[in-house]
């Protein structure tokens, strides 16, 4: 994955398609991936970690579909600065 890590990729592309999710739970979704995140962030690599990177892009799937993208579809993102300074807040 052009040198970044697997789930580094894969935390940003949820966050990213979350801010199109069309859901009153929105901020508190995103809340609740980034803490799951940050608390398996240390997991060693192994068939546990790899179990959940395979679900995180099961719901990454799943989210596109419900925003109406399909698999391969980019999505207009506010650049990384952006979505860090909306984290911060």
């Amino acid at each position: 994955m052009s040198g970044r890590p697997r789930a580094l990729v894969l935390y940003r592309d949820i966050l990213r398609t979350l801010q199109r999710w069309p859901s009153v739970k929105r901020d508190k979704v995103a809340a609740e991936i980034r803490d799951e995140f940050r608390t398996n962030a240390r997991e060693p690599a192994g068939e546990k970690r790899t179990k959940m990177l395979e679900e995180a892009e099961a719901g990454l799937l799943s989210l596109r579909q419900q925003c109406g993208l399909s698999e391969g579809q980019e999505v207009s993102y506010a650049s990384d600065l952006e979505l860090q300074r909306a984290h911060r807040r």
